[in-house]
């Protein structure tokens, strides 16, 4: 993984990322604003989310587009994923919503893709390990949230969803058997999953999306991959 500070110009807005005792963090001022949302009121929601305020640090030295060093409120990138699925596009103004749409379909990838730029398969594999994580993070505190118990779900059947996208068998993969195109391609389906999760979608909504997103991404990251599940 890249060391040091990372910026990624994302439709006008200067997202910053900076590593951080090994951890990708992600300054959260530029991703507020580049939305057209109110740094403040995000700052204040932020701070009183009861998961979200101990994720909060403030980090020094992270550079912003003047060429300043400035002192930003971040997050774990693993954490930005759950952090955009708590803006509701439906209620923000209709002039920014497709906006905020967008970066919440695609920022946290974006930002993931520029850390992982030169990555070797060890940092992919790891990658994809943090994406999980995160993807079952949020369906815990969904499932926390919808008053279900959250030890009574099979987060397992999470990952073989997101397997079943890649290689079209549902079950356990071997990491040793994925190249680094499909590990790369498992980080991005458990991260984009974790974000449907978050926003409420059921399993019988986000399996053919998510089949569908992994043509996609593959097509726009223009990796060959043949779609295993195609008819």
């Amino acid at each position: 993984m890249a060391t040091g500070i990372v910026h990624v110009e994302f439709h006008g807005a200067d997202l910053i990322g900076r590593l951080h005792q090994g951890q990708p963090f992600v300054a959260m001022r530029p991703i507020v604003e580049g939305m057209g949302l109110d740094w403040s009121k995000q700052l204040e929601k932020l701070k009183s989310h009861p998961v979200l305020a101990r994720q909060l640090s403030t980090l020094r030295g992270m550079v912003a587009g003047d060429g300043k060093g400035r002192q930003m409120q971040a997050l774990p990138l693993s954490r930005l994923p759950f952090w955009l699925a708590t803006v509701n596009p439906n209620k923000v103004k209709a002039a920014i919503r497709e906006r905020v749409i967008l970066f919440q379909e695609q920022a946290a990838d974006i930002l993931a893709a520029a850390f992982l730029s030169n990555g070797t398969r060890q940092d992919a594999a790891m990658a994809k390990r943090v994406a999980g994580t995160v993807m079952c993070r949020i369906l815990h505190d969904t499932l926390v949230g919808l008053g279900r118990d959250p030890k009574g779900y099979d987060y397992a059947t999470e990952h073989r969803l997101v397997n079943h996208c890649i290689t079209g068998v549902f079950g356990g993969v071997c990491e040793d058997s994925l190249s680094i195109d499909q590990l790369k391609l498992q980080q991005e389906l458990r991260m984009q999953n974790a974000v449907w999760i978050g926003q409420g979608m059921a399993y019988r909504e986000r399996k053919p999306l998510l089949e569908q997103h992994a043509v996609t991404w593959c097509r726009t990251q223009e990796i060959g991959w043949e779609d295993p599940n195609a008819s």
